[in-house]
């Protein structure tokens, strides 16, 4: 499965970003099957995700973490600088059933 969040993907380019503000774009190829990745990675502990790295803070907690992917939950992230973010899932698309790997491993 391939895994592309940040600016560029066509859902992300609706989303006004001021002009300035930092903006990653992270691309990972991981070599399991769809489902499990997608079951993975939308219950991610975002404190393995997010470390503090130098200036910029991490995530130190989260409200919900394990129910997370359901349309419509809020959650608020903790920050490691006591700051604070809060998310509200708005769709979640999980892979079709019968999606099947392609020969270069993403999927068709």
């Amino acid at each position: 499965m391939r895994l592309d969040v940040g600016r560029g993907d066509d859902d992300l380019d609706r989303i006004p970003i001021p002009d300035g503000t930092p903006f990653v774009k992270v691309t990972r190829t991981i070599n399991r099957p769809i489902q499990q990745t997608f079951d993975y990675i939308i219950t991610v502990d975002l404190t393995h995700i997010f470390p503090p790295i130098g200036n910029v803070p991490g995530v130190a907690s989260t409200s919900i973490s394990k129910e997370w992917g359901k349309p419509g939950l809020e959650r608020v992230n903790m920050s490691t600088d006591g700051s604070s973010t809060r998310e509200k899932m708005l769709t979640v698309d999980p892979p079709p059933a019968t999606a099947r790997p392609a020969s270069n491993g993403s999927t068709s």
